[in-house]
């Protein structure tokens, strides 16, 4: 079966039951944690000792640093050490340097209680499958294998700002063109420069008419023109030096490339205060990923709620719905209804 990544390659044998078990918690571990957060797959997951003597080397029959000690030694484990802002504290890092077992079981979830919309989300991306023959990825395998048991591990919305996340969010676009709802082909549903156009909705509340508002209104691409102003070849490497920017700390780059316009320095400043409504708020210049993204939620769950009063299966991948291609123009009808109560003027791109 193809695969779009591949666990390391180093391989060693002679492990005892106990050890096989916590590096087979560190490889799943691993795994969900990349392909939910979209970080590097090579990325290190904390295990606390107290967890790690508890579930796999029990004093006194073993020692954890000495079984840990051996799992380095023999190249099967590396170890490091990573401070910790919330708490104050180091904490011990790992990542699994081979091949191996993965279980769902191992990776501790809290099921929640979910209302009306998210039990039909789940129930949707329950019945999801990619054609027979299609590229995938070791995740959505390891979801495919694992999902009867253990649904809740692949469906999570995160508390940053609730955005929900998949193994179909984590896909490859040109993947999940491929993948079938209830056995049937999908169409996919996505709004073309959403936080753009978010972030115009904002501006235009906070500091009335300005310039980034009115080229929102008349249906400018400002990917096109951050691409024009840093002379980059594409559209999609405008979108992504211009997240670059708008994500990144305050900084004079935008009012390098658009002049000290007001919308510019309301953005700055926004990323340098303090907020408490941000999760992350000892990381200041998140400010405005969070804003935007929580306005992105509020807007898809509208979406999401009316698709599930009008019964028709969906999956979403932040500001896009993937629906079956007999629902598309259903789906398209309640998309734009919500669209258009928070835009003046917006793309819906059907593919």
């Amino acid at each position: 079966m193809n695969t779009t990544s591949n666990p390391p390659t180093h391989q060693a044998e002679g492990h005892t039951k106990e050890q096989e078990a916590f590096l087979t918690c560190v490889r799943t571990l691993t795994l969900t944690k990349t392909r939910l957060k979209g970080i590097d797959d090579n990325d290190f997951v904390h295990l606390g000792q107290r967890e790690i003597e508890e579930r796999f080397f029990k004093w006194p029959s073993f020692s954890r640093e000495k079984e840990i000690k051996k799992l380095i030694k023999d190249g099967s484990l590396i170890k490091k050490k990573q401070y910790n802002p919330k708490s104050g504290r180091m904490m011990d890092m790992y990542i699994c340097l081979r091949h191996g077992a993965l279980d769902a079981s191992l990776v501790p979830v809290k099921v929640p209680v979910y209302g009306k919309t998210q039990s039909f989300m789940l129930e949707c991306l329950k019945n999801t499958v990619l054609e027979p023959g299609t590229p995938t990825t070791m995740y959505f395998d390891f979801f495919i294998q694992s999902r009867d048991q253990y649904p809740n591990l692949f469906f999570k919305f995160d508390s940053f700002s609730g955005r929900c996340h998949t193994p179909v969010t984590s896909l490859p676009g040109s993947i999940r063109e491929n993948l079938l709802l209830y056995g049937k082909p999908v169409v996919s549903l996505d709004v073309s420069q959403m936080q753009p156009q978010i972030l115009g909705v904002v501006l235009k509340d906070q500091i009335k008419e300005n310039q980034f508002s009115t080229w929102m209104d008349s249906r400018a691409d400002v990917y096109r023109m951050i691409a024009g102003r840093y002379g980059l070849d594409t559209r999609a490497e405008g979108k992504k030096r211009f997240f670059e920017i708008l994500f990144g700390r305050a900084n004079d780059e935008l009012a390098v490339i658009f002049g000290e316009a007001d919308w510019i320095t309301w953005i700055n400043r926004y990323k340098r205060r303090k907020n408490t409504g941000n999760p992350h708020m000892h990381k200041l210049h998140s400010n405005l990923a969070w804003l935007l993204q929580k306005k992105e939620v509020e807007i898809m769950k509208t979406v999401w709620i009316d698709l599930t009063a009008a019964n028709i299966p969906f999956l979403t991948v932040h500001d896009e719905i993937i629906c079956s291609r007999e629902n598309k123009e259903a789906a398209t009808k309640i998309f734009k209804e919500k669209l258009e109560q928070h835009f003046v003027h917006f793309q819906l791109n059907v593919s």
